[in-house]
């Protein structure tokens, strides 16, 4: 749910330039949530606090081998979740 509420955060979104979201899991590994980019035009200060929380969480688990994966290019960004 962080990573959608993410998505919505940090990029606008219109019927003609809408945000695509996608929502996939890799080999039994990972669920992964990906969007492209499409910055707001009044831009907030990234605060971390909601990436922050997920690792906390898989580290009070005893999760500590890779449990989020986090990649940007231009034109998306994925956040990949370590299922357990």
């Amino acid at each position: 749910q962080i990573l959608l509420e993410n998505c919505f955060k940090h990029n606008r979104m219109s019927a003609t330039n809408p945000l695509h979201i996608s929502i996939y899991t890799i080999e039994n590994e990972y669920i992964c949530v990906k969007n492209n980019i499409q910055p707001k035009f009044t831009q907030t200060i990234p605060s971390g606090y909601g990436l922050k929380n997920i690792r906390q969480r898989y580290e009070l688990l005893g999760v500590i081998d890779d449990p989020i994966v986090i990649s940007k290019d231009e034109e998306s960004f994925e956040v990949k979740l370590k299922l357990i």
